[in-house]
C-alpha cells in the first residue's frame, strides 16, 4: 500500500487518481480514498484526467478503443509506481518502447515522462526508438530485453533463455542502433515527481547512481517485466468477432483476389452500399450493377460502349446479397457459425508479422469433409489493422492430411475507399447515365 502524509488533501490525494481511476482501490490509504470519494474537487479532477487518457479520436471499433485505453491505463500504473522515488535513465530506459507503442499516448506528466523531458540522453534515445517505427511486437521484445537485461545486471538472474535483441526481428543497422541505447550510460540526470506535481532534478555521478538506484531500478524492471509480457498478449488479443464487427460497420469496399503463389489479381470487385452499387472486373470485362436504377451494365475494358439489361426483383434481391460486405472476406458469418473444434492463434511471434507494422495477423483453422467423407484441413490468415480491426489481405490455405504443408488457394487484398472514389471510378469506366 502507498503511504501517505497525515495531513489529507487534494494535492496529496492527486498522486492516487490513477489507482483510482484503474480501481486498485486497497493500494490507496483509507483516509486518502475517503478524502477522494467525498471532495467535489478531487471528483472534478478525475473526470478530467479520464478525458484526457481516454480521449480518441475516428473510433471506428469499440473493442479497438477499450483496448487502447486499457493499455495506457496499465503504463500509468507502472509509471506511477515510482512516484516520489529517484529516477535515473536505468529505470526511464525500460519505460521507453511502452511510450513508442503506436497504441500509446500519455498526455499527463508521469515520473517516467518527467525524466525524459529532463534529461537529454533519455529524450534521445526515446526520439531514435520511435523514429526506427518498429511495430508493437517489437516494441513489447525490445521492453522485455531491457528489463530483464536490467535485472540480470542489478541481480544473480541468469540471462539464458530469455529474450534478446536478436529476437526483436530487425536488420543489423537497427540492432546496433539497440545495442548502443541499451548500453548507454548514466547520464547523470535524476529526476523525482510525485505528490507536490514538481519535477525535483539533480546530478550525480554515476558510481552514486548505481548504490543509490540500484534497487529501485530491480524494482522497476521486475514490474516492467510483468507489464511488457501482459502487454504482448494483451496487445495482440483479438476475436474473430472484433473483425466481423468492424467489417460490417464500412460502407465501401475494394477487393483484389488472386490464386496461389501468383502476385497479379484475376478478379477486382468493389461494392459500395453509400451508393448502392457494385462492379466486376475479370478478364478486361467490367459489370456494373446499378441496384436504385435496376440496371446491369456490361462493357469491356477498350469499349466505351456499355451494354445495358434491366433487373427484375429476383435479380435486384440476388445481387444484394452478394453485397453483404463480410460475405467474400471471411470464411464465416458470426461465430456462432464457426465449425467445431476450430483454432484461433496469433502469429505475433512469426518473423512476417514481426517486420510487418501495425498490422496483426491471425489464423483460423478448421476442417470439413468431403463429399466421400474425406478430412480437408483448411487455414484462413488475415492481416489486420491494428487501429481499425479491418483486414487488410486474407489468404486462403488447405491440406489433405495433418502430415502434409498448407498450400495456398488464394488470396485477396482488400482496401476502403471512399464513396467519391466509386464515384469516380465508375465515371471513368465511363457507366453513365446513374
Amino acid at each position: 500500500m502507498k503511504s501517505a502524509d497525515a495531513k489529507t488533501s487534494c494535492e496529496q490525494a492527486s498522486i492516487f487518481y490513477y489507482d483510482y481511476i484503474q480501481g486498485a482501490l486497497d493500494d490507496i490509504e483509507p483516509s486518502i480514498l475517503s478524502h477522494i470519494k467525498k471532495c467535489t474537487f478531487c471528483n472534478s479532477e478525475i473526470k478530467r484526467l479520464k478525458a484526457i487518457l481516454f480521449e480518441t479520436t475516428n473510433q471506428t471499433a469499440n473493442d479497438a478503443v477499450n483496448r487502447k485505453n486499457k493499455l495506457i491505463t496499465t503504463i500509468l500504473a507502472s509509471h506511477f509506481h515510482l512516484a516520489n522515488k529517484e529516477v535515473t535513465c536505468g529505470i526511464a530506459k525500460q519505460f521507453i518502447p511502452s511510450l513508442a507503442c503506436s497504441m500509446v499516448d500519455i498526455r499527463v506528466t508521469t515520473p517516467i515522462t518527467a525524466h525524459i523531458e529532463s534529461c537529454p540522453l533519455c529524450r534521445h534515445d526515446f526520439d531514435v526508438i520511435r523514429g526506427l517505427k518498429l511495430t508493437d511486437e517489437q516494441l513489447t521484445r525490445l521492453g522485455r530485453v531491457i528489463a530483464i537485461q536490467t535485472l540480470g545486471n542489478n541481480q544473480d538472474v541468469s540471462l539464458k533463455g530469455i529474450d534478446s535483441l536478436e529476437t526483436i526481428g530487425v536488420d543489423n543497422d537497427t540492432l546496433n542502433v539497440l545495442k548502443q541505447i541499451l548500453e548507454r550510460q548514466e547520464s547523470g540526470v535524476v529526476t523525482e515527481y510525485g505528490k507536490q506535481k514538481q519535477i525535483s532534478i539533480s546530478s550525480r555521478n554515476n558510481h552514486q547512481i548505481r548504490n543509490l538506484a540500484k534497487p529501485l531500478t530491480a524494482m522497476a524492471a521486475l514490474i516492467l517485466v510483468g507489464i511488457m509480457l501482459f502487454l504482448g498478449k494483451f496487445a495482440n488479443a483479438i476475436e474473430y468477432d472484433d473483425i466481423y464487427d468492424a467489417i460490417s460497420r464500412i460502407q465501401n469496399i475494394c477487393l483484389m483476389t488472386g490464386e496461389s503463389e501468383t502476385n497479379e489479381p484475376t478478379q477486382e470487385i468493389w461494392v459500395s452500399n453509400a451508393l448502392d452499387v457494385k462492379l466486376f472486373y475479370s478478364g478486361g470485362r467490367w459489370i456494373f450493377w446499378d441496384i436504385e436504377n435496376k440496371i446491369r451494365k456490361t462493357q469491356m475494358a477498350e469499349s466505351n460502349f456499355p451494354e445495358a439489361v434491366n433487373l427484375n426483383g429476383a435479380e435486384i434481391a440476388s445481387i444484394k446479397q452478394t453485397m453483404n460486405i463480410p460475405l467474400g472476406v471471411l470464411p464465416f458469418q458470426s461465430h456462432s457459425s464457426l465449425p467445431d473444434k476450430y483454432k484461433w492463434k496469433s502469429l505475433s511471434d512469426n518473423k512476417t508479422a514481426l517486420q510487418i507494422r501495425n498490422t496483426y495477423i491471425y489464423d483460423l483453422l478448421w476442417t470439413d469433409k468431403t463429399i466421400n467423407n474425406r478430412i480437408i484441413y483448411y487455414k484462413w490468415r488475415a492481416y489486420i489493422d491494428k487501429d481499425t480491426m479491418l483486414p487488410k489481405r486474407v489468404e486462403n490455405w488447405r491440406k489433405p492430411s495433418p502430415a502434409e504443408q498448407y498450400e495456398l488457394t488464394g488470396w485477396t487484398n482488400i482496401t476502403y475507399p471512399t464513396t467519391q472514389e466509386v464515384k469516380d471510378l465508375v465515371g471513368s469506366i465511363a457507366f453513365t447515365g446513374k
